[in-house]
C-alpha cells in the first residue's frame, strides 16, 4: 500500500541531531508520536510537511516527496504547536482565507470554512470574533479547523491539546477520533501520554532523533521480554492466593503492597491472566478484580526509554 513514510531520514543542524536514520510508515488512522523534549518530533513534521529538506534519506506521500511540491501538500494538513493564527482576524475569517489560499473560490471557501469549524465544534458565535480573545482550547480548534478545511488525506498536528481545558479536550478528541474512524491518515504528538491513551494504541517512540519503537502498545509490550508482566489481583485472601501462585513456574516475584491486594509478576503475563479466574475459584476468595499494572503506555514508554537510555535494543 502506497502510504505515507519516512525511509533513513537524516536531518541535522549544524552539529546538532534532529533525526537520525528514521523509517516509519504512517497508515490510516491515528498514531501518536511521542518522545522526551528533544527527540526530534518537530523535526519529523517539518520533514513531512515539506518544510525542511532531508540531509540523507527521504520523505515519500503517497510516492512523492513533499519537498517543493505544491501539488503533493494539497493533500497535507499541518496545526503547528505554539501558532494560533493572526490574533485581530476573526476564525471564520482566517480558515476561509486559507481556503482561498488552497484553489477554492469564495463562497465555496467561506462554506468549507463553516463546515471545519462546526467539525471541531467551535462556537457559532465566537467565530467572528478576533483570534487574540480565544481561549486556548478555542485557539486549537481553529488550528485544527484551518488544517482540515480543505479535506486533507494526512493531518499532522503537533501538540494539538496542549493547555487545552477539559470541555474542549472532550471536543478535540472526539474530532480527531472521529478523523481516525473515516480512514484519515493523522499524525499528531502530545506530551501528555493521557491524552495519547484517549487517542490511540498506536505509537511511535522518537528518543534522541531515533526511533525506539513503533506499532500499537499492546504489541510493543510483549517484546519487553525481559521485564516481568505485573498482574495486580485485589481479593479478600490475597496470601491464600499467593500461596497457589507460588509453585507454578513463570511465576517471578509475589508482593503484598497492601492488606487485601496482591502482585504478581510473572516471564509469562498471557498463560497467567488465563489461569487465574480457575485459580481465584480454586482459593475460594471473595475477588474484586485483577488487571495488569504495566500493560499501559505511561508504563511501556517508561521501560523504552530506559532502555534506550542504556542503549538496550527492544
Amino acid at each position: 500500500m502506497n502510504i505515507p513514510r519516512a525511509i533513513n531520514l537524516s536531518k541535522w543542524y549544524g552539529e546538532v541531531l534532529g533525526v537520525q536514520d528514521l523509517s516509519i510508515e504512517f497508515a490510516p488512522g491515528i498514531t501518536a508520536v511521542v518522545g522526551p523534549n528533544g527527540s526530534g518530533k518537530s523535526t519529523l513534521f517539518r520533514l513531512l510537511t515539506g518544510q525542511l529538506a532531508p540531509n540523507q534519506g527521504e520523505v515519500s506521500l503517497w510516492g512523492v516527496s513533499p519537498w517543493n511540491d505544491r501539488k503533493i501538500l494539497a493533500r497535507v494538513g499541518y496545526a503547528p504547536e505554539g501558532e494560533g493564527g493572526p490574533g485581530r482576524m476573526p476564525a471564520l475569517t482566517w480558515v476561509t482565507g486559507l481556503a482561498e489560499l488552497s484553489g477554492f473560490a469564495s463562497a465555496a471557501a467561506h462554506a468549507r470554512a463553516a463546515a471545519a469549524l462546526d467539525a471541531v465544534r467551535l462556537a457559532p458565535e465566537a467565530r467572528n470574533r478576533p483570534l487574540g480573545t480565544y481561549s486556548n482550547g478555542m485557539r486549537q480548534k481553529a488550528k485544527l479547523a484551518q488544517a482540515l478545511v480543505h479535506e486533507p488525506d494526512l493531518l499532522i498536528l503537533d501538540e494539538p491539546l496542549s493547555g487545552v481545558d477539559p470541555a474542549s479536550r472532550i471536543d478535540l478528541v472526539s474530532t480527531l477520533k472521529a478523523l481516525g474512524a473515516a480512514g484519515k491518515t493523522v499524525v499528531l504528538s502530545s506530551h501528555s501520554l493521557a491524552d495519547v491513551s484517549r487517542l490511540t494504541d498506536r505509537i511511535a517512540l522518537l528518543f534522541h532523533g531515533r526511533l525506539i519503537a513503533a506499532g500499537r502498545v499492546p504489541e510493543i509490550r510483549r517484546l519487553l521480554d525481559r521485564y516481568p508482566y505485573r498482574i495486580r489481583i485485589e481479593c479478600s485472601d490475597p496470601r491464600k492466593v499467593g500461596g497457589l501462585l507460588a509453585g507454578r513456574a513463570e511465576i517471578v516475584r509475589i508482593s503484598f503492597p497492601a492488606p487485601e491486594t496482591l502482585v504478581a509478576e510473572t516471564a509469562q503475563g498471557d498463560p497467567l491472566f488465563d489461569a487465574l479466574p480457575g485459580i481465584l475459584a480454586a482459593a475460594g476468595v471473595t475477588v474484586r478484580g485483577f488487571f495488569p499494572e504495566d500493560e499501559s503506555l505511561e508504563s511501556v514508554f517508561e521501560y523504552l526509554v530506559k532502555d534506550a537510555g542504556k542503549g538496550v535494543k527492544s
